[in-house]
């Protein structure tokens, strides 16, 4: 009869001595293709256009905001451009008016007004954004400044609606059955009323 072991150690031979984890990116003495190495890896964040276009919005004048996203790999977040009616046809990140980018997605945008533009982050969140000023910089009449924030929702907003007859006024719903209405007249945005 053979010799039968019923189990084997295995141990790690005393030779193997791999760099500290944010060492071994590129490393091809240690090649490591596991969540270390991964994790030592520097993601890439500069602004860019995400091949995820989620919601694009205009407003008379013409002006464009454009949402994009990252959705893939561990960290997903949000790109938000803006573009004048001379830069529609060639958009760019260096061809942005204004550009921001946010930690989380952005899900929806949408003019309130022609100056002011909604935001619902895929964190909860509602921001109210102005994107257009001759008041606050007479060069850059583009820039975005931020006029209000609230999370009124216990889930990332699904729908943002602006009333036309009323462009001061929006409704936003979330899919656990949340509707707000929020009144944009004021420096900060409130929520009237919860239906």
């Amino acid at each position: 009869m053979f010799p039968q072991r019923s189990s084997v150690l295995y141990r790690t031979p005393v030779t193997h001595q791999p760099p500290p984890a944010l060492e071994l990116a590129g490393n091809l003495e240690y090649p490591n293709l596991n969540v270390a190495d991964l994790n030592a890896r520097l993601e890439n964040l500069s602004p860019r256009l995400h091949d995820c276009w989620d919601s694009i919005a205009i407003n008379d004048h013409n002006h464009l905001a454009l949402a994009t996203n990252r959705r893939e790999g561990r960290h997903w977040w949000g790109m938000l451009f803006g573009y004048g009616r001379d830069q529609m046809h060639h958009m760019t990140v260096d061809s942005a008016n204004f550009k921001l980018q946010a930690e989380h997605t952005v899900n929806i945008v949408r003019y309130a007004e022609d100056d002011v533009l909604l935001v619902a982050l895929g964190d909860t969140r509602l921001q109210a954004w102005s994107t257009y000023s001759k008041v606050r910089d007479s060069q850059s009449l583009y820039c975005l400044f931020i006029v209000g924030e609230s999370s009124a929702h216990p889930t990332p907003i699904s729908q943002l609606s602006v009333f036309k007859a009323e462009p001061r006024t929006a409704v936003s719903g979330s899919a656990d059955g949340t509707l707000n209405v929020w009144d944009l007249s004021g420096a900060d945005m409130l929520r009237p009323t919860s239906l």
